[in-house]
């Protein structure tokens, strides 16, 4: 569904709301749709984090209208999306939100995908997963005990996103895994070998595919990654992927 091009500048906030005033008019419904999911990413690149996650969780809510995989997983990237761009101090608590209902939604998704199209769950229970409201107010060094819970969903759903078509959720994915691994470091056991494997196997190609030049801290990250497992390679099993859920 989303665009592939490069993400929107700052810059482009206005003339992205008039086009998309213009596809609502029409009822062009799909393209009003993709065209707010870029207004966001543009709020983002303006550094109005705030007005980008609400203009987000709005888009999020249309697509809900109809629960699939499909869907399930779009709002998951678009929580991994909301959660990245939470990065002062003051913002702990929405980035940790943000994370829990990407792994809700990457746990639903499963659960549809396993019961080919349903949950499982009731249709009240659906409802309380899906409108969760943010309930703690954390402090930075809180986060640690947080991602913690998180595990090991929240690394599955970065590893499955790292190769992503899509610049945004390609992006957010690189430097949640980021965050995450400064984070956590040792402590996430088994985690760690899948985090290892993914940067092997993908960082060469992956680096020629984006711009992650315009990022010197993921590069060094995933360089200095690459290069201390490079050798051991051959002897690692890469962690396994669901086709229903690599596309977002």
């Amino acid at each position: 569904m989303w665009p592939t091009f490069r993400l929107p500048t700052g810059s482009s906030v206005i003339a992205l709301i008039n086009t998309s005033f213009l596809f609502a008019s029409k009822h062009l419904e799909q393209e009003r749709l993709e065209t707010d999911f870029m207004v966001a990413l543009s709020l983002i690149s303006g550094r109005k984090f705030i007005q980008a996650s609400e203009k987000l969780r709005k888009v999020q809510a249309q697509l809900l209208h109809s629960i699939s995989v499909k869907s399930l997983v779009q709002a998951m990237n678009i929580e991994m999306i909301i959660g990245e761009s939470m990065n002062q101090h003051s913002q702990i608590s929405e980035k940790m939100f943000a994370f829990q209902r990407a792994v809700l939604f990457y746990k639903l998704a499963t659960r549809f995908e396993k019961h080919q199209g349903s949950s499982g769950m009731s249709k009240a229970e659906m409802e309380q997963v899906l409108n969760c409201c943010q309930k703690e107010k954390l402090k930075q060094e809180e986060a640690f005990g947080y991602l913690l819970r998180l595990q090991p969903h929240l690394v599955e759903l970065l590893l499955i996103n790292i190769d992503s078509h899509v610049q945004a959720v390609r992006m957010a994915s690189l430097k949640t895994l980021e965050f995450v691994f400064d984070t956590l470091g040792c402590n996430l056991n088994h985690s760690l070998l899948l985090i290892l494997v993914a940067i092997i196997k993908t960082y060469p190609s992956l680096a020629k595919k984006c711009s992650l030049h315009q990022n010197a801290k993921v590069v060094s990250f995933f360089e200095d990654s690459w290069q201390m497992g490079v050798c051991e390679a051959d002897h690692l099993v890469p962690p396994g992927r669901s086709s229903a859920l690599d596309e977002g």
